[in-house]
């Protein structure tokens, strides 16, 4: 706080100002985090449900997340604004689970 005072009597210019000031980061949420952790778990697709699913039936819902990824990467690169930037990274997991337990199921499958 200082150190903007010192600058503000230098009369340097508001940009720079603004450049020392504290980030809000430092700021604690008020949400309760184990609350947040729940509803990303909600959220997740767990890998019960996939394994439990037919090898067709996940491989529609491989191929609508990755029509999702296609459309998150067009509007990244159109350079508008995502709901979340982890979507992209969740959606990718969740892309890499699906095709892990399918290659799991065939290899079950070729060995009988």
């Amino acid at each position: 706080m200082a150190l903007l005072k010192r600058l503000q009597m230098l009369r340097l210019p508001l940009q720079w100002q603004s450049l020392l000031r504290r980030s809000r980061r430092h700021v604690p949420k008020r949400q309760n985090p184990k609350g947040r952790e729940r509803q990303r778990r909600r959220k997740r697709m767990k890998i019960k449900d996939l394994r439990s699913m037919q090898t067709k039936e996940l491989e529609s819902r491989l191929s609508e997340a990755r029509l999702e990824l296609v459309k998150l990467n067009a509007q990244v690169a159109m350079h508008t604004q995502i709901k979340s930037p982890g979507q992209i990274r969740r959606l990718k997991r969740s892309i890499a689970k699906m095709l892990s337990i399918i290659n799991q199921k065939k290899e079950v499958a070729s060995k009988e």
